[in-house]
C-alpha cells in the first residue's frame, strides 16, 4: 500500500514537472518568436526608411540633371548667337563688292570690332561647357550608381574624361590662342599671326565636325540594324543628328577651303569670293546648331512629360551634342 502511494505521488510529481518544463519552453519559444518579430519589423521599417530615402535622393538627383542639361540647352542658343555677327560681317562685306556706299564701310568696321568681342563669349561658353559636362557626368553615375544599389567609395568617384572632354580643352586652347593672336596682330599690325591662329582653328573645327558626322552616320547604321532585329521600341528612342552633322561638316568645309584660299591666293583672288565662302559656311554651320539645339530641346521635353532622367549626348554626348562644339566665331 505504501509502494502504491509513494509511485503515485512521484507519477505526478514528475508530471508536475514536466508540465511545468514544457510550459516554460513554450513560453520561452513564444518570447523568441515575438523578439524575432520585432526584429523583422524593425529591419523592414529600416528597409523601407532607406527606400524612401534612396527615391528622394534619386529625385533630386534627376531634377539637378534636368537642370544642368537645361543649362546645357541656353548655352548652345548663346554659342549659337555668337556665330551670327561674322554672318551678318560677310553678308556686308559681299555687298561692299557690289556697292561703294559709306554706310556698307561704317557697318562692316563696327561689325568687324564685335567679333572680338562675341569670340571671348565663345570661349566663356566653352569654358562653361567643359565644366557643365562634368557636373552632368557626375550626376549621372551618381544615379546609375543608385539604381544598381552600389555604393562607390569617395576615391573612386573621379569620372574619366572621354575623347570629347579633350576636344573641349583643345577647342578652349584654340580660342584663346585665336583671342591672343588676334589682339597681337592689331598690334604689332602682322596679320599672318591672326591667320595662321585661324587657319589652325578651322582645320580643328573641320576634324571635329567630321568625327561628329562620323558618329552620327555609325549611330544610324546601328539604329537600322536594332530595327531589323527587332529592336524598335529602343531605336525609336534614339534622336539621330545625322542631317545637323552634314550641315556642320559641309560649313567647316567651306570655311577651311575659304581660310586656304585667302592665304594661297590672296593676290589673285576675287574680292567676292572670301565674303561669299564665308556666308555660305557660316550659313551651313548656323543651320546645323540649330537643328542640334532643337534636338536635344525635344529630349529636354520628353524628360519632363515621362520624369525620367535619361543621358543626353554622348557620354555626356556627341561632338556637336551636349558633348563638344564644333561652332563658334573662332572657326573664320
Amino acid at each position: 500500500m505504501t509502494n502504491n502511494l509513494n509511485e503515485d505521488f512521484f507519477r505526478d510529481f514528475w508530471l508536475t514537472v514536466d508540465e511545468e518544463a514544457k510550459k516554460e519552453r513554450l513560453e520561452q519559444e513564444s518570447l523568441t518568436l515575438k523578439e524575432e518579430a520585432e526584429k523583422k519589423k524593425k529591419l523592414e521599417q529600416e528597409l523601407l526608411m532607406l527606400k524612401v530615402g534612396e527615391a528622394e535622393k534619386k529625385k533630386k538627383l534627376e531634377q539637378e540633371l534636368l537642370t544642368l542639361k537645361k543649362r546645357e540647352l541656353h548655352r548652345k542658343y548663346v554659342s549659337l548667337a555668337t556665330m551670327i555677327p561674322f554672318a551678318l560681317l560677310m553678308a556686308i562685306e559681299l555687298e561692299k563688292t557690289c556697292s561703294d556706299q559709306v554706310l556698307l564701310g561704317l557697318i562692316s568696321s563696327a561689325l568687324g570690332h564685335t567679333i572680338l568681342p562675341f569670340t571671348t563669349l565663345y570661349l566663356i561658353c566653352t569654358l562653361y561647357l567643359i565644366y557643365n559636362n562634368r557636373k552632368i557626368a557626375q550626376k549621372e553615375r551618381e544615379l546609375e550608381n543608385i539604381e544598381n544599389g552600389e555604393i562607390i567609395e569617395k576615391e573612386r568617384r573621379d569620372i574619366p574624361y572621354t575623347v570629347d572632354d579633350y576636344f573641349n580643352y583643345a577647342d578652349a586652347a584654340l580660342v584663346t590662342l585665336v583671342i591672343v593672336a588676334s589682339i597681337v596682330s592689331q598690334a604689332l599690325e602682322q596679320g599672318i599671326i591672326g591667320d595662321v591662329a585661324f587657319s589652325l582653328s578651322s582645320l580643328f573645327y573641320f576634324v571635329a565636325s567630321a568625327i561628329f558626322c562620323y558618329r552620327e552616320y555609325k549611330k544610324s547604321k546601328n539604329s537600322e540594324v536594332e530595327k531589323e532585329q527587332g529592336f524598335d521600341e529602343k531605336s525609336e528612342k534614339k534622336t539621330s543628328n545625322m542631317s545637323a552633322a552634314k550641315l556642320m561638316l559641309a560649313g567647316s568645309s567651306i570655311l577651311l577651303i575659304r581660310r586656304i584660299m585667302l592665304i594661297a591666293l590672296s593676290s589673285s583672288l576675287h574680292p567676292a569670293v572670301g565674303p561669299t565662302l564665308g556666308l555660305v559656311g557660316m550659313i551651313f554651320l548656323i543651320a546645323g546648331s540649330v537643328l542640334i539645339a532643337r534636338s536635344y530641346s525635344r529630349k529636354l521635353e520628353n524628360i519632363e512629360v515621362s520624369g525620367k532622367a535619361v543621358s543626353i549626348g554622348a557620354g555626356v554626348g556627341n561632338i556637336g551634342d551636349g558633348g563638344s562644339n564644333t561652332e563658334g566665331p573662332a572657326i573664320a
